[in-house]
């Protein structure tokens, strides 16, 4: 049984279901893959809690149930630890990045992801920070240290996206891309198709755990934009977010645009749009009712990629969520393994 150690950083709604998630499986996992992940240390936004050497599921119980920032409080908690200084104490063969995303450059995530590097661990994220502002630079920085980054769980997290691009499509160039993924924004356009206003379809979403209190990151585009920069850096070069030209935001006057389009029989959807040697830009398109894409309901993402061969593929699932999110992270863990156990990283030089 191979025996390997992980560092949780951010213990918010993902990183918890994450753990609860690993104790749950942790036989299956065992049985199926002859692998035991081991929560070496956790560190929140206050805090380190710190195994001994690996912190045990009593323990992990426990953590689940305390409150937000206050993970450094149990026994073997140290108050005022970074999650840098964990790594660099502990050395985990794996870092598992949850914090929110955050886009600026003076965000913790980029120098959490940079010290996980440095010090020969794999980094799976959630986050999508990290990669959505330098993601040239990670990458080649994780090639040249021997070490790989996972982040399926940032694009369509429930739908492994990420892997269909990097691994069934191997070999082939994707001329486009256009994608529904933000199920907050998929879900508000269609509350206000059904008759609601703005303001009221909004307020809905938040209430029916669609839409986090803070949704200005969803409604200005911003976190379609991240999506967008990171599959075009995987897909087409490498970019950053701030070269995603961001056309329109979901606010009120999506209000007549949606009635407009609804009297024609049309549909609006909220999309990313990525062109081979264009910008990728997000926008609101209107479809017909007869395009598989229109159908696309609630909070469920989909992508239609055209490659170069002109194959026309469409994937449609899941998008975001802490379940999804924390199997998707438990997936890549998996993934991680196989280099663990000596496998190259040949897949991932850009």
């Amino acid at each position: 049984m191979r025996e390997v150690r992980i560092g949780l950083i951010g213990f918010g709604n993902v990183g918890r279901e994450f753990v609860r998630q690993l104790l749950a499986r942790e036989h299956i996992i065992a049985e199926r893959f002859r692998v035991r992940f081991n929560i070496a240390f956790i560190a929140d936004s206050r805090g380190v809690l710190y195994g001994t050497p690996t912190i045990r599921r009593d323990l992990l119980e426990k953590a689940l149930n305390v409150p937000r920032g206050a993970v450094s409080s149990l026994k073997g908690g140290v108050r005022g630890e970074s999650a840098c200084s964990a790594v660099e104490k502990v050395r985990p063969e794996a870092v598992v990045e949850v914090t929110p995303s955050v886009y600026d450059l003076n965000t913790p995530a980029l120098e959490n992801v940079d010290v996980a590097l440095e010090n020969g661990a794999d980094v799976v994220l959630a986050n999508k920070a990290p990669l959505a502002l330098r993601y040239e630079y990670f990458m080649k920085r994780a090639a040249s240290l021997g070490c790989r980054i996972f982040f399926k769980a940032c694009v369509m997290a429930g739908t492994p996206l990420v892997d269909f691009i990097m691994y069934g499509l191997r070999g082939r160039e994707i001329g486009s891309l256009v994608g529904i993924l933000n199920g907050t924004t998929n879900y508000v356009l269609g509350l206000i198709e059904d008759g609601l206003n703005f303001r009221e379809a909004v307020k809905r979403a938040v209430v029916e755990g669609y839409a986090e209190p803070n949704y200005a990151t969803d409604l200005e585009g911003i976190d379609l934009a991240a999506k967008a920069s990171i599959l075009y850096s995987l897909s087409m070069k490498p970019i950053s977010i701030n070269d995603v030209i961001i056309e329109n935001k979901i606010d009120e006057s999506v209000e007549e645009i949606v009635k407009n389009a609804r009297s024609k029989r049309l549909k609006v959807k909220y999309v990313a749009v990525l062109l081979r040697n264009e910008a990728p830009r997000v926008k609101l398109v209107t479809l017909s009712e007869e395009d598989i894409m229109a159908r696309v309901k609630g909070v469920q993402n989909c992508v239609k990629i055209r490659t170069l061969d002109e194959s026309e593929i469409l994937l449609m699932g899941p998008g975001a969520g802490r379940r999804v999110t924390a199997l998707t992270l438990l997936s890549d863990l998996l993934l991680s393994v196989h280099k663990i156990w000596g496998g190259g990283n040949q897949a991932w030089k850009k």
